[in-house]
């Protein structure tokens, strides 16, 4: 019995996602990794592709089933509906991380100055999504970002020239001291959080497959980079901090940034976890 594309991909990484996910992973090979549509799936069989797109799809499907990401497999995933590529350099943007674009925008109101005077500083930059979404949100912003990974900026920089923004990328590390007179409005960052003693319960193709150093902070000190957000955001005079939390240390997360004078709250994310932190001046 003939098979057509969508059920053959489908069926093809079945040993290792349940039956509803390799459905969502499988449009994701076919769209993303082959360019053609679902509708396309569903009238072509495997014997209709050329030789390279059949070489193609198996080795797609080899990877995957392999434990890789179906983002890194296929080179790129969407955020905020702009397409970004994504290479083992940088995480792959997660979609509660979206919401952390929303609270910004929302509360931009609340910040005494016109869109086109806003400087907005993007910490830990990663891919540029927090950044190039940003932008793309509020066109006539002045968006910086930084990232201590060269090979990240390098991805980011192509995304923003993808998505035809205006984008200015930097290599720093948010750890060092502050830059002299460089003052922003809006400070963001999605820092590394998860704890060394998380790694056992992490998922394989996490830990296996994302940049460590994008990932993970010691045991011993688990709002290292919040401290740094906190330092830079002092230093460049910032009326408004958005950060993605831990939700164990979402509480400490505000608690930090209320001690050295922000009127600081926790947010929750779409499953009701503690996930953000708001810090206005």
């Amino acid at each position: 019995m003939n098979k057509h594309l969508l059920r053959h991909t489908r069926e093809s990484i079945s040993l290792r996602y349940a039956e509803g996910e390799a459905e969502a992973v499988a449009r994701i090979i076919i769209e993303d990794g082959l360019h053609l549509s679902v509708s396309q799936a569903l009238q072509r069989e495997v014997t209709d592709l050329s030789p390279d797109e059949r070489i193609k799809l198996e080795e797609m499907c080899r990877r995957v089933v392999a434990g890789e990401p179906v983002q890194y497999v296929v080179g790129s995933t969407l955020f905020c509906g702009l397409r970004l590529s994504v290479t083992p350099a940088v995480l792959i943007p997660r979609p509660e991380t979206e919401q952390l674009i929303d609270i910004v925008c929302d509360s931009v109101q609340n910040i005494n100055r016109k869109e086109a005077n806003l400087r907005i500083l993007d910490l830990g930059t990663g891919s540029g999504a927090i950044a190039i979404a940003l932008k793309h949100r509020l066109p006539h912003a002045y968006v910086e970002a930084w990232d201590i990974s060269e090979a990240a900026i390098g991805v980011a920089r192509e995304n923003a020239t993808a998505c035809g923004l205006s984008v200015k990328f930097i290599v720093r590390d948010m750890l060092d001291e502050p830059p002299a007179k460089a003052p922003f409005d809006i400070i963001v960052s999605n820092p590394p959080y998860i704890c060394e003693r998380e790694k056992p319960s992490m998922e394989t193709h996490v830990l296996s497959y994302e940049p460590h150093l994008a990932l993970f902070v010691p045991d011993a000190d688990p709002l290292r980079f919040y401290r740094a957000v906190c330092r830079q955001a002092l230093s460049a005079a910032a009326q408004l901090v958005a950060v993605e939390c831990h939700r164990d240390y979402a509480a400490d997360v505000a608690l930090l940034f209320h001690q050295q004078g922000f009127a600081a709250h926790v947010l929750a994310d779409h499953y009701g976890n503690p996930r953000f932190v708001l810090a206005e001046q």
